[in-house]
């Protein structure tokens, strides 16, 4: 959700004080801080396409979440998503846009996942060679 944030409402929407703190928390280093996490923690070979659905359920589930409020409360807090203002239609292509990304960085996590895999095994072989 850092991705879509930095890509989409960076520029719409200027936070101050506290709240700007807070945002750039959320949005910018806890992404980035996963991402390091992810390069130097997260075992590699456990990433497979069978993750990828679990993967999309906390955005999917997020995003549902956001139509619903909205639509009882009127109040929609991405711009991308607001049906008042944009329509259901749009707000789902918004939405399919959302998990195609989503999935689209999986599949780059996963890549990368198996190349520092592949270096990592390779690393590990020519040390046990010498």
């Amino acid at each position: 959700m850092g991705l879509v944030y930095q890509l989409v409402l960076r520029g719409i929407w200027q936070p101050t004080g506290l709240q700007y703190f807070v945002d750039e928390l959320l949005h910018t280093i806890v992404p980035v801080y996963v991402l390091i996490y992810w390069c130097f923690k997260v075992d590699k070979f456990s990433i497979q396409s069978k993750n990828l659905i679990p993967w999309l359920l906390y955005p999917l589930f997020y995003l549902i979440f956001i139509l619903v409020r909205g639509y009882y409360s009127g109040f929609y807090p991405y711009p991308f998503l607001n049906v008042s203002e944009i329509g259901f239609l749009k707000a789902l292509l918004n939405i399919g846009l959302i998990i195609g990304v989503t999935m689209l960085l999986f599949g780059v996590l996963m890549f990368l996942g198996k190349l520092i895999l592949r270096k990592k095994i390779r690393t590990d072989n020519s040390n046990h060679l010498s």
